[in-house]
């Protein structure tokens, strides 16, 4: 097969051992920087990951805190309102009490 090359044909057994090495360092070269390349990518997706988890969990705990004061703030509204509601029934309860006293008095 080397006699069908012409490039191959015309070398002597010295040089294509020098060109076998060569080709093997530049495979070895690409190799390595695949090598590297990939881990910088590797490297690259984890610090964006981690970035996206760091703010995806700064996120959700915003949302917990603003849940936390929006309840807080119904539960306030709630217990605000529910002892409006209670002094009102409350003078109700009166007002029917003296009433009843009052129609005790006339009923005698």
């Amino acid at each position: 097969k080397l006699e069908s090359d012409p490039a191959l044909a015309n070398m002597s057994g010295v040089e294509t051992k020098q060109n076998i090495s060569q080709n093997e360092d530049r495979i070895y070269e690409l190799e390595t920087r695949h090598e590297e390349a990939m881990r910088e990518v590797r490297e690259h997706h984890e610090s964006e990951l981690a970035d996206m988890q760091r703010r995806h969990e700064e996120e959700l705990k915003e949302l917990r805190q603003r849940h936390e004061e929006d309840s807080g703030e119904s539960r306030s509204r709630y217990e605000r309102q529910l002892e409006v509601n209670q002094t009102y029934f409350d003078k109700i309860r009166s007002q029917d009490q003296q009433l009843s006293e009052a129609q005790e008095l006339i009923n005698q």
